[in-house]
């Protein structure tokens, strides 16, 4: 498979777990899992910093054993100009994203492993970007479920990824969260929060230059899509929305570190899943380490999870 291409659905097992094991919420929403991985790393001692960027990896020559690595991290430099020293640095940037920021110290060479690495996933398949629309709407919308997953009628060519404000079927696929049915919290008395996520191409594959050009003539064409489909089901919310916010893949791609705005990073075909997808520990790099969904074992929640779990084991197992 080849950058470029559209793939198509290669496993039934998430939407089986989904329908015998059921899918759960967390109270409060999302955030509370987050809240509460914050909440245990501060009980531990751990120092959390928000709002902070990380602009460079630093690493120098390694004259370990032989035929090691070649290089060992030393630190990271902030957006504010600040040194960290580290002979441990664990990184959950998009792994082409990543491989951007090392810089060699003093100028010891070896840039161009980094770069060439870095430019060889940029060409491997990647994963859907999505339009992300946030709703407040001014009533409850019993009529909907907690999870929505609307399929197109145009089954073939409702999987292709929309390359700009054309590029959508009438009756696209998406998905649209009410989470006010399980969680009354979720918004004001008598309204609902909605969530509409509708799959777009990467921002690699964009009509034009990629990047900003022509988003909002895409947020634009989506949300008409989206509101539309709703309204031939019965549910119309154009008028009585109060609040809207909007993620781009750009938004993506330069919130996360996402390259092209993809948002499950590195697509998860067999030829890039599990042992496929790229190491956690960086081949030739000691002490550096990747985390999140362009890595091992993949992209998903519980992936994402059980990654920072088996990156922690190794930075534990791993001599200095």
């Amino acid at each position: 498979m080849t950058r470029g291409d559209s793939p198509r659905p290669q496993y039934s097992l998430l939407a089986a777990t989904e329908l015998t094991d059921g899918v759960y919420y967390p109270r409060g929403g999302f955030g509370s899992v987050t809240q509460a991985l914050v909440r245990l790393c501060e009980e531990a001692g751990v120092e959390i910093r928000t709002g902070t960027a990380v602009r460079e990896i630093l690493v120098r020559p390694d004259g370990g054993r032989a035929g090691g690595p070649a290089h060992r991290v030393a630190g990271v430099v902030t957006s504010g100009g600040e040194t960290v020293r580290a002979g441990t640095v664990v990184c959950n940037r998009d792994l082409p994203a990543a491989y951007e920021l090392v810089r060699a110290e003093g100028g010891g060479g070896g840039e161009g492993y980094y770069r060439d690495a870095g430019q060889e996933l940029s060409g491997k398949a990647y994963s859907a970007s999505v339009m992300a629309y946030y709703w407040g709407v001014g009533r409850a919308l019993p009529q909907l479920a907690h999870h929505n997953v609307f399929l197109s009628e145009d089954y073939r060519r409702s999987w292709d990824r929309a390359r700009g404000p054309g590029g959508f079927v009438d009756r696209p696929n998406f998905y649209l969260h009410n989470p006010t049915v399980t969680d009354p919290a979720a918004a004001p008395p008598g309204k609902a929060s909605l969530m509409a996520l509708l799959p777009v191409a990467d921002l690699g594959q964009w009509e034009g230059s990629g990047g900003r050009t022509g988003e909002a003539e895409m947020v634009a064409a989506g949300r008409e899509r989206v509101l539309g489909f709703l309204e031939q089901h019965g549910v119309s919310i154009r008028d009585c929305i109060e609040y809207e916010r909007v993620q781009t893949p750009a938004g993506w791609r330069d919130a996360y570190g996402l390259r092209h705005g993809a948002v499950f990073g590195l697509a998860h075909g067999l030829d890039q899943l599990s042992v496929n997808r790229p190491a956690q520990r960086e081949p030739n790099t000691r002490g550096l380490y990747f985390v999140g969904a362009s890595t091992r074992p993949g992209n998903g929640v519980p992936l994402c999870m059980l990654s920072g779990r088996l990156v922690a084991a190794k930075v534990l197992g791993d001599p200095s």
